[in-house]
């Protein structure tokens, strides 16, 4: 049984970092048809949700201000079972869960609902097969424009907590959790280079506010370096029949024409005009026939098996 589990859960991690690139890759292109801010948070809830098989997947903000207690607000939700009523997961109780785990700066593994909500709020969910819930947040250094407005808040509004409120009918690995954070981070670096939010006066980049193990963290596959392999790195790699195996595909074959080790994976696939799922398709290959090792920009080594299953 625990065999089983084990198997299921590296299942799960590899194919979350393929979904995570896919995800990333097709926000890049549609961000720049975006007006708004919740276009985009809209947008990533229904792919994660799409995608990452989650049941309910929830985009909250709040505001840093010191001068006034602050809210969560809910910018955007998405449901796997569009039969289900948004005041399941769209009330008061769940806006001071949200509010209270912000405040605190406080982010939940996936952990069962009871230890956040009531037993009238864990019933509610129980009846809808939603048993778990996570929670992860990045800080921004923007203030985020007001909900389905397109004027922006002036820069004085100060920075936001931007967080992923997930509920799951069964739980989900550690590894999972910290790929949403990522997708979130990654986000909101490509809303703010569209113009999608106001620049404040903090100093710092994106980075996770939350002081968990989500934090350490490798980075996000798209933002790694394939190298190409040396014959003596592996006995595969040397193989002429893997070799041939490798290269017969076309997306293997243009992807790894632009393999230098300078540039990174959404670069490589930024320069071949490929889509998402064939860039997945071709990373997997040439991981899988030892073509290529992945290294993150400070030249440290990464498995692919992290991000795919490989034989």
């Amino acid at each position: 049984m625990e065999h089983n589990e084990r198997e299921q859960e590296q299942h799960l991690q590899s194919t979350t970092g393929e979904h995570q690139f896919v995800i990333l890759t097709q926000l890049l292109q549609a961000a720049t048809q975006m007006q708004h801010i919740d276009e985009l948070f809209l947008w990533l809830t229904r792919k994660m949700m799409q995608y990452l098989r989650i049941e309910v997947v929830q985009i909250w903000t709040m505001g840093l201000a010191h001068t006034q207690p602050a809210s969560a607000i809910l910018r955007a939700t998405s449901f796997y079972d569009q039969s289900m009523h948004r005041h399941v997961v769209e009330n008061t109780q769940v806006t001071n869960v949200v509010t209270a785990l912000l405040g605190r700066q406080q982010a939940v593994l996936s952990q069962p609902i009871g230890n956040l909500f009531s037993p009238y709020q864990s019933r509610l969910l129980g009846r809808y097969g939603l048993h778990y819930c996570a929670c992860c947040a990045t800080m921004s250094n923007v203030a985020l424009p007001p909900v389905n407005s397109n004027i922006a808040m002036p820069a004085s509004g100060g920075p936001s907590i931007v967080a992923v409120l997930l509920f799951l009918a069964q739980p989900r690995p550690q590894q999972f959790v910290l790929s949403i954070n990522q997708v979130m981070e990654q986000a909101l670096l490509i809303a703010k280079k569209q113009g999608l939010l106001q620049t404040s006066s903090v100093r710092n980049a994106i980075t996770p506010v939350f002081d968990t193990p989500v934090q350490r963290s490798l980075p996000p596959l798209h933002e790694l370096i394939p190298v190409r392999a040396r014959p003596r790195d592996s006995m595969r790699s040397s193989n002429p029949f893997a070799s041939a195996a490798a290269l017969a595909d076309k997306r293997a074959q243009a992807f790894l024409s632009a393999v230098d080790g300078s540039h990174t994976v959404a670069e490589i696939a930024a320069s071949k005009h490929m889509e998402g799922k064939d860039m997945v398709a071709a990373l997997r290959l040439l991981l899988q026939h030892q073509r290529i090792q992945l290294y993150t920009k400070e030249g440290q080594p990464v498995e692919g098996s992290l991000f795919f299953k490989l034989p």
